[in-house]
């Protein structure tokens, strides 16, 4: 009887351990799903973090590489205005040049002409001189003849030259004596006759 009393105990003692262990497994089961259930949610959590986190450095490096376009843009737009301007202020200068150098030349132009005005001046009063110079040597020198009531410029022509076309020479190297009208000559006006 105390064998049976032993055995009953032990029996009793095994179903209580194992019951005991079926508690714990059940309660570790469920332990194991409620941290299941967490770690999901956790890495649900994670998951949802990390996509807004990846969506938000997404965008700022958008937000960057738009920024650094732009500032790129910028610079380059600066650079070109830069070189707009050097190429105007170089187009300007070559214009002040250009007209600086147009004003010389007229200047020079001017002087030019004014010299040439000069000389020329210069040149007609010498000539003007000389040819006076030589209208009196040539007069001292020339043959005159001194008109006769009758005469006319073809007869002196004729008589004095031997041929009475060349009364037209007579009358060019007298027409300040004479005047416009060749054939109105005077008594007593002294002609120059041509060699």
């Amino acid at each position: 009887m105390a064998k049976r009393e032993g055995l009953i105990n032990k029996l009793i003692r095994q179903r209580r351990e194992k019951k005991d262990a079926e508690e714990r497994a059940e309660q570790e089961a469920k332990q194991a799903a409620q941290e299941a259930v967490e770690a999901q949610a956790r890495a649900e959590k994670e998951a949802r973090e990390a996509a807004e986190k990846a969506r938000k450095d997404a965008e700022a490096a958008k937000d960057k590489a738009e920024r650094d376009a732009a500032t790129r843009a910028e610079a380059e737009a600066q650079k070109k205005a830069a070189a707009a301007r050097k190429a105007e202020e170089e187009a300007r200068a070559k214009a002040a040049l250009a007209r600086a150098a147009e004003r010389r030349a007229a200047a020079a132009r001017a002087a030019f002409e004014e010299d040439m005005a000069e000389a020329e001046a210069e040149a007609e009063e010498k000539a003007d001189d000389l040819a006076a110079a030589a209208a009196e040597r040539k007069a001292k020198e020339a043959k005159t003849y001194v008109v006769k009531a009758g005469d006319s410029l073809s007869v002196i022509a004729r008589d004095q030259l031997g041929n009475g076309r060349r009364w037209r020479e007579i009358y060019e190297l007298n027409k300040g004596i004479i005047g416009d009208n060749p054939n109105l000559i005077q008594p007593g006006q002294k002609l120059v006759l041509p060699d």
